[in-house]
């Protein structure tokens, strides 16, 4: 009689090695920046919460626009009031 594990299914080999290569990814992104933190001598520069938004506001307005393509529609924007 096989024994049934209740829980997140965190023991399971698929997930395992799923968390293994996006452990794996970013150590890889965390080296690559190291790296060139230490040979170019860059510095972290904040971008401040305002350029987040912008980058925000821009990839959620590209998404819009290739959906709408998608379906065969047209964005028109909406004039607000003064």
């Amino acid at each position: 009689m096989p024994v049934w594990k209740t829980g997140s299914g965190r023991d399971q080999p698929h997930i395992l090695a799923w968390r293994l290569v996006a452990t794996m990814a970013l150590a890889r992104k965390l080296a690559a920046w190291f790296w060139r933190v230490m040979v170019k001598g860059d510095d972290y520069v904040e971008q401040g919460l305002a350029h987040y938004d912008a980058q925000v506001l821009q990839s959620k307005q590209r998404a819009l626009k290739r959906l709408a393509k998608e379906l065969g529609r047209k964005l028109v924007p909406i004039v607000q009031p003064a």
